[in-house]
């Protein structure tokens, strides 16, 4: 392959290519229950037949391909390559290596530069001219990137003026999504980076590349508007498929046939007999037979049989499927491997048929046997809660929730606000873990905190239910404690399930779960105190239990949230400090006691970290460091934060007291919802530095105007800011 070289001479560039194949594809189930992702098929030619062509398109003739889930499919469809005028060799991870890990097995055999590609994504991308970019620029590491509306599940990219990236937003939560600039996953890696490639398990987009950010090494992007989808889901992989018949992609040109309304494609190995009605938008690939009077349209075949007079829309049929004569399917949905549909049957909208199943005649089917219905999706705030209403949250819904949740973990932790509705929700859930092989273990937890202190004790992830008969929340936690790492939550959010038939799943409960939290919370500073505790919410009546027996002559009283994390004070003057103010004082607290190190909430405000910083503490950040066990968590919970106050309240004669020690600081937010266009906005605000330099994790955080500015997507279109000045008149 050649370039135009900086020099304008025309040199040879020595590069290999690498096609990442090695995912298993689980949000494409059942499709990829009989394949691996990358043989999905588009317009009847696998995503990665369509992408070595691309290679070999761009003169890249020599080519790695990394394998791990069902390898063999790849291996025989490819073989040596030579079918495709291209020179192929097979790398296989025994275990899970990440984007980079695999990348350094292909390199330790070319020690040359290397250029990676996904082979279950479908593009058009210029590979020449991305190259002659990077090489020009002389990159350590190049990213192809496109502009996108949602680059949720790929993350977003920062760039400066010269093309540089400047910070990176990897796979970050609905709500903290602030740019739309996606990472295609498109790499050029020079040798310098290749070098630096552990042999370890590693990922570019969350180690390599910020670690070559953080050393200022120049990493660009590359932007263009090519075509790009990552085929994850069905619906992508019909998406795809559509693209490319309007020729969007692949340079599909259609055929006027007898009896097909264009723009559709009929494999030459496929039979459609006469009166067949095929059309607009259907793909009938190979070995697929369409039986007289029956409809095709907005729909894929993969070799399976539709018999006569039946319907198919907006749906994918996979290998080996049959529909029964004068059914009707759709719209979306699946129908897996070699699974058949009797006669007369009718499968509704987001019907999802897994292989090898057999659907007797007449039967109807409106739902789903995996995944959510079409119409239902989960997503998490910032904080790692789902938040729905109660028409949304069925008991269809929470099984099915807790079907995905076995993909998460073998055993699964539960518990629930006392009301009917969310213990018959949580129940619901527990049996959907337990249909797929996970130990579904009800706790006594009676608030969410109390949940999440149980998961980090048990070291099993989590859900607490409360509200489901009026405004349902979903508080889901990882083995740690915390909210769920976004790659479980994705899992979640997909419906992706397990169902583990090699072993049984049950349900299970036990007790103690408070008390072991009143327990620990006791012996975190081995201080006991008086206040006087308000409401009589199940975590007010442990908080009682953590401070002591009320004391009417207190000059305090505490408040805290009915999950159990939030923590306010008041005074007998009606004086109140909020969490913020609280958590400052914690900090204040830490440096009193000679400690060295502190854990701070990811929105705590500056003025802690500003505080503990300056006294030389240690400050680990929950949420964007790693915590070392031994380390406590004092503002895990409200609870905790109580205990670890307690030297503070009982020196300390009223709240103005314990404000006069913490820095002077406040808060304003405002909701603005600048429509379609937030996303591009909050990446114009990082690109150009309106607000100085930003980090990007969980929204947009600067330091602005003499104070601290906060910006996070909620919603829909809508921004959450809040500004944290010296004085409420600045903020």
């Amino acid at each position: 392959m050649q370039k135009l070289s900086a020099n304008t001479k025309w040199q040879v560039i020595f590069i290999k290519a690498v096609i990442l194949a090695g995912g298993i594809g689980s949000r494409l189930r059942p499709v990829t229950l009989g394949m691996p992702k990358p043989m999905a098929r588009v317009l009847d030619v696998p995503l990665i037949g369509h992408n070595v062509r691309l290679l070999k398109k761009h003169g890249l003739t020599d080519a790695f391909v990394t394998l791990k889930y069902m390898p063999r499919a790849i291996t025989d469809y490819l073989g040596d390559g030579s079918s495709f005028g291209m020179n192929i060799e097979y790398v296989y991870e025994k275990s899970a290596l990440g984007t980079a890990g695999g990348v350094r097995k292909c390199y330790v055999r070319c020690r040359e530069p290397l250029l990676v590609i996904s082979g279950d994504a479908a593009t058009d991308c210029d590979l020449s001219a991305f190259i002659s970019f990077c090489e020009e620029r002389e990159a350590v590491a190049g990213i192809a990137v496109v502009t996108g509306p949602d680059p949720l599940e790929f993350g977003s990219v920062f760039i400066g003026p010269d093309g540089r990236i400047t910070s990176f937003s990897e796979k970050p939560s609905r709500q903290a999504v602030c740019g739309d600039m996606i990472n295609t996953g498109i790499y050029y890696l020079s040798k310098d980076v290749l070098e630096m490639l552990p042999e370890s398990r590693c990922d570019f987009a969350k180690d390599v590349f910020p670690s070559l950010l953080a050393e200022k090494k120049s990493l660009y992007a590359w932007r263009s508007d090519f075509y790009w989808q990552d085929v994850g889901t069905c619906e992508a992989l019909k998406r795809v498929n559509m693209d490319a018949l309007d020729g969007k992609i692949y340079g599909f040109s259609a055929i006027n046939t007898t009896g097909v309304t264009q723009p559709s494609f009929i494999s030459e190995n496929a039979v459609t007999e006469n009166g067949a009605v095929i059309g607009p938008y259907a793909v009938i690939g190979e070995g697929s037979y369409v039986g007289s009077g029956a409809e095709i349209k907005n729909s894929v075949l993969c070799s399976a049989k539709v018999e006569n007079d039946a319907f198919i829309d907006d749906s994918i049929l996979c290998k080996g499927s049959v529909v029964g004569e004068s059914s009707s399917v759709g719209p979306a949905c699946v129908i897996g491997d070699h699974s058949r549909i009797g006669a007369g049957c009718c499968l509704g909208e987001g019907a999802v048929i897994w292989p090898g199943r057999l659907i007797p005649e007449g039967a109807c089917m409106f739902g789903y046997e995996c995944g959510y219905p079409k119409k239902f999706f989960i997503e998490f705030d910032s904080s790692g809660r789902f938040f729905g209403d109660a028409s949304a949250l069925t008991a269809d819904i929470a099984f099915s929730l807790g079907r995905a949740a076995a993909s998460i973990s073998p055993r699964i932790l539960y518990s629930s606000s006392r009301d009917h509705a969310s213990q018959s929700m949580a129940a619901c859930f527990a049996a959907g873990a337990a249909s797929s092989g996970a130990r579904a273990a009800l706790c006594d937890s009676s608030c969410a905190a109390s949940l999440a202190y149980a998961c980090m004790l048990y070291s099993s992830p989590g859900l607490f239910v409360s509200g489901a008969s009026v405004s349902p929340t979903l508080y889901f936690y990882g083995s740690d404690g915390y909210p769920l790492e976004r790659e479980l939550q994705r899992k979640l959010e997909a419906g992706e399930s397990s169902f583990n038939i090699s072993q049984r799943g049950d349900i299970t409960s036990f007790t103690g779960t408070d008390e072991a939290l009143i327990a620990a919370a006791k012996r975190a500073d081995d201080n006991s105190f008086s206040a006087k505790i308000q409401g009589l919410t199940p975590a007010s009546r442990i908080l009682s239990k953590i401070v002591g027996k009320e004391a009417y002559d207190s000059p305090f009283q505490l408040s805290i949230s009915g999950d159990g994390f939030l923590l306010s004070l008041s005074d007998a003057f009606g004086v109140k400090l909020s969490h913020a103010e609280l958590i400052c004082a914690l900090a204040y607290n830490e440096i009193e006691s000679g400690k060295n190190y502190f854990v701070l909430p990811e929105d705590a405000p500056h003025a802690a970290l500003k505080l503990a910083r300056e006294h030389g503490l240690k400050v680990f950040i929950r949420g964007k460091d790693q915590i070392p066990f031994e380390i406590p968590d004092k503002s895990r919970n409200g609870f905790f934060l109580a205990s670890a106050l307690a030297p503070l309240l009982k020196n300390a004669n009223n709240a103005t007291e314990i404000r006069s020690l913490l820095p002077t600081f406040s808060t304003a937010e405002l909701d603005f919802d600048p429509g379609p266009e937030s996303r591009f906005l909050l990446r114009r605000a990082v690109e150009s530095k309106c607000f100085g330099e930003c980090t990007t994790s969980n929204g947009i955080t600067a330091e602005y105007g003499g104070g601290y500015i906060r910006i996070v997507p909620t919603i829909g279109s809508i921004l959450q800011i809040r500004a944290e000045c010296a004085d409420m008149e600045a903020a």
